[in-house]
């Protein structure tokens, strides 16, 4: 992975704006403030969601990028604005209103903002699937539009969860489209019915599953394994750190 520019400073006392979250999102709000002559705190704990993808498609002009040099370009062209500083680390506690709002970093160090900016994003919450969290990025995956096309006429499977049993029938249809589909309830209640299953040749597995092994193949209880190129799931998600929900 490259390695991303050392850019800690003493923080200020007092910033037009503060960014809490350094990823794509935190640095496109940070790139117009900038760009406005504002002076701008970004505080960043190092841990983008798409970390373990090693690459970024269906971004125009950056597909195929590899997501540690897309950020490391993102963070060197913020950095050549004066107004801009940048915090690595964690904001502990905000508080306030607006034209006076006050952020504690690590170390016990604490900004004063006229605005924050909370982009620290989420985190994917992962069924309890041995071996699946070690594949997480690579070969279990998230979104079809973003990996599907490395993987044409392949066999894919789809992993529901509590409370998206109804998602994950459509993501299965969906992924009809790159290739042969088998949708793995695990243990969760079938909706109704969808009629879209059997037209699009999805098949279904009720089998509670043990473990994911070798590329995505999904060892089941019975001793039965299905050999697969890749696992999909609609993800749970939280809000990341949780304790971010409460602040204000």
């Amino acid at each position: 992975m490259a390695s991303l520019p050392s850019c800690n400073e003493p923080p200020l006392p007092s910033y037009d704006a503060v960014v809490i979250g350094g990823s794509f999102a935190g640095m496109s709000a940070a790139l117009q403030l900038a760009r406005a002559r504002r002076c701008v705190l970004v505080i960043d704990a190092g841990h983008p969601r798409n970390n373990p993808a090693a690459v970024s498609h269906g971004f125009l002009g950056q597909d195929g990028s590899a997501t540690p040099a897309l950020l490391q370009t993102s963070r060197q062209q913020l950095l050549r604005y004066p107004g801009l500083h940048w915090f690595n680390g964690t904001a502990r506690r905000a508080w306030g209103r607006i034209d006076d709002f006050s952020v504690l970093l690590d170390g016990g160090a604490s900004v004063r903002a006229r605005r924050l900016v909370l982009a620290h994003g989420v985190v994917d919450r992962l069924p309890a699937v041995g071996g699946l969290a070690e594949r997480w990025g690579k070969t279990v995956l998230h979104c079809p539009y973003c990996h599907g096309y490395e993987l044409p006429d392949r066999p894919l499977g789809v992993l529901a969860q509590h409370n998206a049993e109804a998602e994950a029938q459509t993501e299965a249809v969906l992924l009809c489209d790159w290739g042969s589909v088998v949708l793995f309830r695990n243990g969760t209640l079938p909706p109704a019915p969808d009629a879209r299953l059997h037209g699009r040749g999805i098949r279904v597995v009720d089998d509670l599953i043990e473990r994911i092994t070798g590329e995505a193949d999904v060892e089941l209880a019975g001793g039965r394994t299905v050999s697969l190129a890749a696992l999909f799931i609609v993800t749970q998600t939280q809000l990341s750190p949780p304790r971010c929900a409460a602040w204000l």
